[in-house]
């Protein structure tokens, strides 16, 4: 269960305000969120993953909590301790897969011989524990702390290379060793390394040799012109809804900001500041959902092409809760509206998209897709 990649998606989500249209709005998106992270893990005895949690009477118990809430017109709500009926919610009357069969036997029993029902009993109990609390307005919920790891804490466990199988595992798991070298950028042996360690597990979602492919026309637009100067600092903001620690040492795969490739520290962030103001702001206006997984990455020892996520020109990014055809518009959107350079419709564990703008100069307005390594013309969803 990864709670990390659950708090950075709610944190993205409640900080772009207007995009919550009603307290509805964000059960709806807790519950998602809490149940793709109750998903990704395990029971810790016999390492069973859940089936189904009990999202509907979770959301029907959320919204009547915000609904409460936000009748009181003033002072603090202790909303977190207020929401514990919730996730008990989801829990009760939820049920594990059926396979594999717990390896303990049960009482009495020489052997499991099937497993017939695997309904949770016992929802558990909820601790107040609340650290923040919420205030209320007219028609939007804020958070007193944005509950983020501090820059000082995300520098003191990211070593200056991340580029190891502990420091990318993370992001791995959310999509596939093919995010390593996405781009088709030769990683090294560093970065091939790490794959082969890792190993590549067979894709969650089958596997459809007739590819569906999207007719895109591409955008004209120019790129806004940035202006970029300062010192290296990581709570500096890049944007309205992006600092350039979201960018570099608070993404799934984080790195540190360095000189390299040529260019120096500031010409990165400068780079990243581009990204942020030309790709980012306007996905995320229109897709909230939109999550990080890489933007800057630290080069390994690369004996040929260079990677634009070395430059700080690149992105990859994911959107919660959309299926793999669901990623299709998205991609037509992007590259019918943006001034992208290259974006590459990416297949892994999942689907995610690598997408890149330069800082002046004309962009190369690339569409490919990768499976499997290997980039074709176009976008392409085999899923």
């Amino acid at each position: 269960m990864s709670l990390e990649i659950f708090k950075q998606n709610m944190l993205s989500y409640m900080q772009n305000q207007k995009g919550i249209g009603s307290y509805g709005d964000f059960a709806k998106k807790l519950t998602m969120e809490y149940d793709m992270a109750v998903k990704r893990g395990f029971d810790a005895t016999n390492s069973i993953p859940i089936s189904k949690g009990n999202t509907e009477l979770m959301e029907t118990t959320l919204n009547g909590i915000l609904n409460t809430a936000l009748q009181q017109s003033s002072g603090e709500h202790p909303i977190i301790t207020n929401m514990g009926p919730a996730f008990i919610a989801y829990w009760t009357g939820a049920t594990m897969s059926l396979v594999p069969p717990p390896i303990i036997p049960s009482p009495g029993a020489v052997s499991n011989i099937a497993t017939t029902s695997s309904f949770i009993t016992d929802p558990g109990i909820w601790q107040p524990t609340d650290s923040q609390s919420m205030t209320s307005t007219d028609d939007t919920l804020t958070s007193e702390g944005d509950g983020e790891p501090t820059t000082e804490e995300l520098l003191a466990t990211i070593p200056d290379d991340n580029n190891t199988l502990d420091g990318a595992e993370e992001v791995m798991n959310e999509t596939g060793v093919e995010i390593l070298t996405d781009g088709g950028e030769d990683g090294g042996e560093q970065l091939e390394s790490i794959k082969e360690e890792y190993g590549s597990d067979n894709p969650p979602f089958e596997e459809n040799t007739n590819a569906e492919e999207v007719a895109i026309t591409t955008s004209s637009t120019n790129a806004k012109p940035i202006s970029c100067g300062g010192t290296l600092d990581y709570n500096s903001q890049l944007s309205p809804n992006f600092k350039l620690k979201h960018l570099s040492i608070a993404t799934t795969f984080p790195h540190k900001i360095k000189s390299q490739v040529g260019l120096s520290a500031d010409d990165i962030v400068c780079n990243l500041k581009n990204v942020a103001v030309n790709i980012l702001e306007p996905i995320k206006a229109k897709y909230p959902n939109m999550k990080i997984n890489s933007a800057f990455r630290g080069a390994p020892s690369i004996p040929g092409g260079v990677s634009q996520h070395q430059k700080g020109e690149a992105v990859d990014l994911q959107f919660v809760g959309v299926s793999p055809r669901d990623y299709l518009p998205i991609a037509k959107w992007i590259a019918g509206t943006l001034p992208f350079d290259q974006m590459i419709f990416e297949h892994g564990n999942s689907i995610w998209l690598h997408v890149s703008c330069k800082r002046g100069g004309a962009q190369r307005k690339q569409l490919l897709t990768m499976l499997k390594g290997k980039y074709t013309p176009g976008i392409k969803c085999y899923y």
